[in-house]
């Protein structure tokens, strides 16, 4: 490792500091069996570490109501080491060993929810101006294309030379919010020594505000892009790079004048995790369907149908779930969406019938029939003193329920009605 970085399995051996301790301390990073952990030695004699580190672990005697010492970890550190700072944002968890050896040392394990390969040592990272996040299959769903070469017809003339055109990065804005946006662009070295030039197109989200805001409200932004994308793939999909930006921590040359903004990198364990293997995701429709526009439409439908979109989705993203507990899931989300469309309680068949409404003149099969079975389907699931249906009930059951949903939620977000019916082969999933 010979850069600010932190490679699964590697671990580096620095110093910390925080806000309560300014002075710096002994601490190892690591990544390690997918968590990242802080790691602080500490004199098992001084109180003061000891109560910290310990907190509320056990019980202290002098102190049951842990009024009179300081028990709180801080929500922040910071690490340096001979490769650079790196500053480490959210507590998730604590452990280590509370007794010690021989040797009077104990040690405190923290996981770390966010560890930000800064510059400037003296920035805190807990709230950030932009988040950057790369997204599996965003670009692809996208649809805007950065390389161009001269083999893509028409093809002007015979020579054997291949032209490689790069274009600028394009950045379209999403919503307001966050100023919520979708950069394309190259990720390319060029000119490399010989079998090492590679050009590479990539798609992102971006949120950028002048004031800095906490994680989750820049996270909540691209998720919602991410389960858009999710959505149309009906597949679960991960996060390839997370980048940040603070405004305090710009970069800058060797003579310390400002260049312009650095994005720095992350490394977290919070968001998806994309598979090794490259994959290849089938959209049910993509961004030139819908634009800008539909994205908004999203992100409103998104905000008063939360509760319904996540149990309908839940399955989907836990492809090892048994089918009656898909069963179960689809039939509280069709109920949540159909209860937030009548604006009123009633019976499940109701509610499915007020989603089947919507979307009647789309379906493949009868929206009334479809709604009598699926409420039957989920009343057998759910209750004990109800005939047992077969797996390939269920299963025929919860590939219409998906289906309804999707299409429900397409036409819902302006996917135009050709669109929908054209790609019927990307809604035969469960």
């Amino acid at each position: 490792m010979a850069q600010n970085d932190l490679a699964p399995g590697q671990s580096r051996v620095g110093y910390a500091w925080d806000p309560k301790i300014v002075d710096p301390y002994p601490a190892m990073l690591r990544d390690i069996d997918g968590r990242i952990e802080l790691v602080l030695p500490y004199d098992r004699g001084d109180q003061r570490l000891r109560r910290r580190y310990i907190g509320d672990l056990v019980h202290w005697g002098d102190d049951p109501d842990l009024v009179k010492f300081d028990y709180a970890l801080p929500d922040r550190f910071w690490f340096y080491d001979a490769y650079g700072f790196v500053c480490l944002v959210g507590v998730k968890s604590r452990s280590g060993s509370i007794v010690g050896a021989q040797s009077n040392l104990s040690e405190c394990r923290l996981t770390i929810r966010y560890a930000v390969f800064t510059g400037d040592p003296s920035v805190d990272y807990s709230s950030v101006n932009g988040l950057a996040v790369w997204t599996e299959g965003l670009g692809h769903w996208y649809g805007e294309r950065s390389v161009t070469t001269s083999l893509d017809p028409p093809r002007p003339s015979r020579s054997p030379d291949v032209t490689i055109t790069v274009k600028a990065a394009s950045v379209t804005r999403l919503d307001r919010r966050l100023n919520l946006s979708v950069r394309a662009g190259v990720d390319w070295s060029v000119p490399g020594r010989a079998g090492l030039t590679s050009v590479q197109e990539i798609a992102s989200t971006e949120t950028v505000i002048a004031r800095p805001r906490d994680w989750q409200s820049h996270l909540d932004m691209h998720y919602a892009v991410h389960e858009l994308v999710e959505l149309s793939a009906w597949s679960p999909i991960g996060v390839h790079r997370i980048r940040a930006m603070h405004a305090r921590d710009p970069q800058r040359v060797l003579s310390g004048d400002i260049v312009g903004d650095r994005w720095a990198d992350v490394r977290t364990y919070e968001v998806p995790a994309t598979p090794s293997t490259d994959r290849r995701h089938d959209f049910h429709f993509e961004y030139g369907h819908i634009g800008a526009a539909g994205v908004r439409r999203w992100l409103r439908l998104r905000d008063e149908f939360r509760r319904g979109i996540a149990a309908m989705t839940f399955g989907m993203r836990h492809p090892g779930m048994s089918v009656d507990g898909r069963i179960s899931d689809a039939g509280i989300g069709l109920e949540e969406i159909g209860y937030r469309i009548l604006g009123r309680r009633a019976g499940h068949h109701a509610m499915l019938e007020s989603i089947a409404r919507e979307v009647r003149d789309l379906l493949p099969f009868d929206a009334a029939e479809w709604a009598s079975a699926s409420t039957g389907i989920y009343n057998d699931v759910k209750h004990a003193d109800r005939r047992t249906p077969s797996v390939d009930e269920m299963v025929d059951s919860l590939r219409q329920d998906y289906r309804v949903f999707r299409i429900w939620v397409a036409r819902r977000i302006g996917v135009p009605k050709n669109v929908i019916s054209g790609r019927d082969w990307a809604l035969d999933r469960i």
